[in-house]
């Protein structure tokens, strides 16, 4: 019995292949949603360490400090030091969001409501009202940072799905 070699692939061969490949881009656009979503909430978790270290060092050194923030060049500034945003990620809101989070009647319009673009600690630890809208370049990744008013100002961190909920 002799065996013909002939060139070429089986269909079975390459259902497999296609199935290989369809298998790895699907992979492939989760982890990239994945990442979007880690990237935001690194930037979101970082901005509050900073605002949190800028309210204790005005409180500490008895003069107000500022956190500038730069939407256009998406940074922030403080203490001395000049942050910038990761790739895909940038200062702004889902676009169904309504604000602030705490209690969401309107829509966002600026994607950072402090005067100024500035947030100022006081030497008490008070600071102004407002809030810093973050999300990922998909489009689906909102978070938000929060000062309100008080007689010591306390920071919140907020993750949007649908709805804010609040993150510890």
């Amino acid at each position: 019995m002799t065996w013909n070699k002939k060139s070429g692939f089986l269909l079975i061969e390459v259902s497999i292949a296609l199935l290989i490949c369809l298998v790895l881009s699907a992979m492939t656009l989760f982890n990239w949603s994945l990442l979007q979503s880690v990237a935001v909430r690194v930037e979101l978790d970082q901005l509050y360490s900073i605002c949190s270290f800028a309210q204790r060092s005005a409180m500490a050194q008895g003069c107000p400090v500022t956190v500038a923030f730069d939407p256009q060049a998406r940074t922030y500034a403080a203490l001395g030091g000049v942050h910038h945003l990761a790739r895909g990620v940038k200062f702004g809101a889902a676009p169904d969001a309504k604000g602030p989070p705490g209690s969401p009647t309107g829509t966002i319009k600026s994607p950072i409501t402090f005067d100024d673009n500035k947030l100022v600690f006081t030497p008490e630890g008070i600071a102004r009202a407002g809030t810093v809208y973050l999300i990922g370049s998909d489009g689906h990744h909102s978070y938000a940072l929060t000062s309100a008013v008080a007689h010591f100002s306390h920071l919140r961190k907020y993750s949007y799905n649908g709805h804010w909920i609040a993150l510890s």
